[in-house]
């Protein structure tokens, strides 16, 4: 689709996934008229597709109220109620309102509950899905941590587990739709670990044939000895830490000190032993105060230990610390600007495509992970 005048100058496609636009105003002429739509948000740069399908809808439904929720929704809450469209706008935390509004409209008295109450009550119906091979689950929900980056506890105000008999209940489940491959989306899966331990062990005790990943990342300072051997037993595939820098002194005053190289470190040791044979790692590039020999730093410590690097492109979340101070740099204020694609905070001695380039050298560094090469040496050839 037609790039926004901003993004005019970024060598890329501009594109919105999904269901094409024709075969869903065909979908819509083919259902029952609702009494209310429901409409969840994701990335809040995404918000051009969510408001060309609130369009759409009200086109097709002309009288029928809208409700929009989920993280846009909730991170970006004026900008929704004034360009949305949609007729009630509900935050994460707005859950009773929620139910207001479905009495209001169709009479049917529902029970009030909040979004805690929900979540740790139930789990999504994928069984809707004609065909389905893999699928997310939570755990948890927030985080314990405060780092300037992050809106988890913005959208979470506090830490809440799930009790490991409904997480057992959700994956047997999917077990029964023969689903192959479950992801956790936990922001902070570790933490209580004695909790999520509780979790592993009934996954072993009822030998789960499923294939278990954590590409949210985890956290190093938890993966102790005993974390790592049940990981393995209980069949988790894909291990993701949160690695993100190698120097703590960003760790330290930005970051909340939630990892070091130390505990990196231990927690390698720890999984190696356990017979993880593949790691990965995020390193977070595009941050303004960020010079490329930090990057290079980061990918030769993780290249040196083992470990395969995944760049983490940066985008300031509305409603953090960090997209505040943003704003007032760049003077930016629609959430579109703040598309990880583009860079948005990058520093401006550092171009676009140098980026690309820093993101092809992990991709090189990950292929040749067993021949020891001179990170820094190999890297001054290929980014120059």
């Amino acid at each position: 689709i037609e790039k926004p005048e901003f993004f005019k100058d970024i060598p890329r496609n501009y594109k919105r996934y999904g269901m094409p636009v024709f075969l869903f105003k065909k979908f819509l002429k083919e259902i029952e008229k609702p009494d209310l739509i429901l409409i969840t948000s994701f990335m809040t740069y995404w918000y051009p597709g969510l408001f060309e399908t609130i369009k759409i809808l009200k086109e097709e439904f002309k009288s029928v109220p809208i409700i929009l929720g989920g993280i846009y929704a909730s991170l970006c809450y004026e900008h929704a109620l004034s360009n949305s469209l949609a007729d009630f706008v509900i935050r994460n935390w707005e859950f009773e309102k929620l139910f207001e509004i479905i009495n209001d409209i169709t009479g049917i008295k529902v029970e009030k509950k909040s979004f805690e109450e929900i979540f740790l009550e139930g789990f999504p119906e994928y069984n809707l899905y004609e065909n389905i091979n893999s699928c997310a689950i939570l755990t948890s929900i927030g985080c314990p941590f405060n780092c300037i980056y992050c809106a988890s506890s913005l959208l979470y105000k506090k830490f809440i587990r799930r009790k490991p008999e409904k997480v057992l209940e959700e994956i047997k489940n999917y077990q029964k739709m023969k689903i192959k491959d479950v992801a956790f989306y936990d922001d902070a899966l570790l933490f209580k670990k004695e909790e999520f331990k509780e979790i592993l062990d009934r996954i072993i005790k009822e030998n789960i044939n499923i294939n278990f990943h954590t590409p949210n990342g985890i956290h190093a300072r938890e993966i102790d000895e005993e974390i790592a051997i049940k990981l393995k037993k209980a069949n988790f595939k894909t291990i993701r830490i949160g690695f993100e820098s190698a120097f703590d002194e960003r760790l330290k005053n930005e970051w909340s000190f939630k990892s070091s190289k130390g505990m990196f470190l231990n927690a390698i040791k720890n999984l190696k032993s356990a017979s993880f044979d593949e790691i990965g790692a995020y390193v977070i590039i595009g941050l303004y105060n960020q010079s490329i020999e930090e990057i290079i730093e980061s990918y030769a410590f993780l290249y040196e230990n083992g470990i395969k690097i995944y760049p983490a492109q940066f985008s300031p979340v509305p409603g953090t610390i960090y997209y505040n101070e943003w704003v007032k740099r760049k003077n930016l204020k629609d959430p579109i600007f703040t598309n990880k694609s583009i860079y948005p905070d990058k520093p401006d001695n550092i171009s676009f495509e140098k980026y690309e380039r820093i993101k092809d050298f992990a991709k090189i560094l990950n292929r040749r992970i067993n021949e020891r090469i001179n990170v820094y040496k190999e890297a001054r050839e290929f980014l120059n």
